[in-house]
């Protein structure tokens, strides 16, 4: 790592992770004895192995095809958000479509029965070499009448990224001078010596 402020206090970064765990009975629409689809983040659809034409747990099953021979048919085409998928056998895709073949059922995808729950882990990366771009800023702001909460903020800037593809993101954490922080804002600047060498900039929330 690039060392230009071998004095100055170094931030530890926690990297954000997210995960999701859904609640609710599974819905599947099963396309083919291996293939199926289930509802995931309430705004597309996920593809789902199955074996058999199950998956694994507990789950409802509503069959979009028909097989006639060794040869899947479409008979449903299923509608999520004024948006209609049919599953291409040809391809074994679901795709979108604007229109849909005479004769064919459509299944509204409903998602009022399903819940989505966000998960966020943090992982100790971490500490790096930074310096501060601007003073600390405390100010107070209502979110709620009668509620007044004060707030802090600060700008880094660190050289340590500018050849790793890893690196800080919109809301990982630093621990900085005995505080921690949330990342609310990344930019990047450059410079030339004579090789192109990036500068990130880190504005920084304090956690209370």
């Amino acid at each position: 790592m690039i060392q230009r402020y071998p004095f100055a206090p170094k931030a530890i970064w926690f990297k954000r992770y997210t995960d999701q765990m859904t609640l609710g009975k599974r819905k599947i629409y099963v396309a083919t004895d291996t293939i199926g689809y289930e509802i995931k983040s309430l705004r597309e659809f996920s593809r789902v192995e199955l074996k058999n034409g199950m998956a694994v747990g507990e789950a409802d099953y509503f069959s979009i095809t028909e097989r006639d021979g060794q040869v899947w048919k479409t008979t449903c085409a299923l509608k999520l958000l004024d948006k209609i998928y049919i599953f291409n056998p040809d391809i074994c895709e679901l795709e979108e479509h604007d229109i849909i073949d005479e004769g064919m059922t459509v299944i509204n995808a409903l998602t009022s029965e399903i819940m989505v729950i966000e998960r966020n882990a943090y992982l100790r990366k971490y500490a790096f070499d930074c310096i501060k771009e601007t003073d600390q800023q405390d100010s107070s702001y209502q979110p709620i009448s009668g509620l007044l909460t004060n707030s802090s903020y600060l700008t880094i800037k660190t050289h340590n990224f500018s050849e790793q593809k890893d690196e800080p993101q919109h809301e990982d954490i630093l621990f900085y001078q005995g505080k921690y922080w949330i990342i609310e804002d990344t930019s990047k600047t450059y410079i030339y010596t004579p090789k192109e060498k990036s500068i990130l900039h880190l504005s920084l929330k304090a956690l209370k």
